[in-house]
């Protein structure tokens, strides 16, 4: 089976891992390289949590460092969720691999320049890089087959009323994404809310015996108590839920809609809004809106990934 090509753009993150777990593991992909972003933490520690996991996990994978703002202004970190760290729980030990001198932009240029075909994007963080990289090569958006992008809601929001955390987090580089005329699949809260993980599933990953098994319940068992004091006993793992549409996109109910990004809004800055009764006069439908997925299927998969990880 041909591998496609793929570029992981992230915050890590206890999701954001488990996301690259399972794109590591499937075999399916060409993982080209991770790419960081200001996000659930700030870039640094974005960058830290993501060597130390590949280095734990003996992964060898190319780190680049991207934007350590979002293009206005600046956002605070998913401390709540994610701790200080923005990898609470685990204790891995210091990284000995290092990030690549290359800016996380041009390393996408050059590997979108450079391949004979076209290559699939799946940012897992606030859309700054990927933004950032349609301002400065227009000429290679074309070489983007699709992004796959956990962010968004077409229904509701988790840090305002409107607006999910990741297209919050930068709502101007999501608007000009969203613009780009890419396909996109949106992978926002409609969907990853069903993609729930539990005290049985934690305990199942634990059972698997593997390393990697360990590991991810260790991050799962500081994710759910994080929601727990939030009031809620499930919490959603939301960013694997874009690696899973990309490899089972049968598995993945989906509407195309016209999205566009709120910038303007005192209370809907950031949200996704999506004409869903087909409103909006001279707008085509442009993005694939993630509604629902088979639940049982992911937490296989996941399952399925950290056996082959070991």
């Amino acid at each position: 089976m041909d591998r496609r090509p793929l570029i992981i753009d992230g915050d890590p993150g206890h999701d954001d891992v488990m996301a690259i777990m399972l794109a590591y593991a499937s075999g399916r992909f060409d993982l080209k390289g991770i790419t960081c972003v200001n996000g659930n933490c700030p870039l640094p520690k974005a960058v830290d949590n993501i060597l130390k996991t590949l280095d734990y996990l003996e992964l060898d994978i190319p780190v680049y460092a991207g934007a350590a703002t979002p293009m206005r202004g600046y956002n605070k970190p998913a401390v709540m969720c994610h701790g200080a760290s923005g990898l609470a729980g685990p204790i891995l030990p210091p990284a000995t691999s290092k990030v690549r001198d290359m800016r996380a932009i041009e390393f996408i240029a050059k590997t979108l320049r450079e391949s004979d075909e076209k290559v699939l994007l799946a940012p897992l963080g606030p859309l700054t890089n990927i933004a950032d990289f349609m301002i400065a090569y227009p000429e290679l958006i074309g070489k983007i087959e699709r992004i796959s992008l956990m962010g968004g809601g077409a229904l509701h929001g988790n840090v305002t009323p409107a607006a999910e955390f990741n297209i919050w987090h930068d709502p101007e580089a999501a608007r000009i994404v969203f613009s780009s005329g890419v396909p996109i699949t949106m992978c926002g809260l409609d969907v990853t809310e069903h993609a729930f993980v539990g005290p049985s599933d934690i305990q199942r990953f634990r059972d698997l015996g593997t390393r990697a098994g360990r590991f991810a319940a260790e991050l799962m068992d500081y994710y759910c108590l994080a929601f727990q004091r939030m009031g809620m006993m499930e919490n959603a793992l939301h960013d694997p839920v874009a690696i899973y549409a990309l490899l089972y996109p049968e598995k993945v109910e989906t509407h195309k809609y016209y999205v566009e990004v709120d910038i303007f809004g005192e209370y809907t800055r950031g949200c996704t809004v999506t004409d869903m009764v087909d409103s909006v006069p001279g707008k085509q439908p442009n993005v694939d809106v993630a509604f629902d997925l088979d639940r049982n299927d992911f937490i296989d998969k996941l399952c399925d990934a950290l056996v082959k990880l070991g």
